[in-house]
């Protein structure tokens, strides 16, 4: 299967000249925040815009960022006003306003409205510390069902394309790596097995 190596993403992410600071580890579990992180990755690479970290205060380490665990992929930043302006999509109208109705509550309406002065404050921040237009993850928009990006070699599905930067992400430091050999050997699982996700009930978009 084809590996997608982190020098050339990074050669072809960092020839694009728009920009969007990715802010990792906000709210959910650390691998719900990996597939949006990898979704905000995809989108970046159709569109043509150079992503960027922002993790000095995720929420799956002690507040060193992704580097505590993985080995770095791609530039990141360090401005503090990501914490509170850069956060995940909010779900879509539609869905708030069925929410609204299940709940008989506008409480979730409000909390969407609240989003849009955030963003705004968070954007000319960014204007007056980079000098030009960044992008938020609230800016990522869904899934493509297919990707080419030739630079990459990459021609496929979603599935494919997303299966190809999950890889490349997940490289854990060596001391990680070295725990995880021996976490491996002492749960002794075989080599196949079922797994359960219970998930939590929230928003969708």
């Amino acid at each position: 299967m084809m590996q997608l190596n982190v020098f050339s993403y990074r050669k072809v992410n960092e020839s694009f000249h728009r920009r969007m600071v990715y802010h990792i580890g906000v709210d959910c579990g650390l691998f719900v925040e990996m597939n949006y992180m990898i979704n905000a990755m995809l989108y970046c690479l159709s569109q043509r815009i150079r992503f960027q970290l922002y993790s000095d205060d995720a929420n799956f380490g002690t507040g060193i960022g992704w580097t505590e665990y993985f080995l770095p992929f791609c530039e990141e930043v360090h401005e503090t006003f990501h914490k509170k302006y850069n956060f995940h999509r909010l779900p879509s109208w539609r869905r708030i306003l069925k929410v609204c109705r299940q709940q008989k509550s506008l409480g979730p309406l409000v909390w969407k409205l609240k989003s849009f002065p955030k963003t705004m404050m968070g954007r000319l921040m960014a204007f007056w510390v980079y000098k030009a237009y960044v992008q938020f993850a609230q800016d990522v928009s869904d899934p493509e069902q297919y990707y080419r990006i030739p630079e990459l070699g990459i021609n496929g599905s979603y599935y494919e394309a997303y299966a190809l930067m999950a890889r490349m992400v997940w490289r854990l430091q060596p001391e990680i790596l070295h725990y995880e050999t021996i976490y491996k050997e002492k749960l002794a699982l075989p080599s196949l097995y079922d797994g359960i996700h219970i998930p939590t009930q929230g928003f969708q978009s």
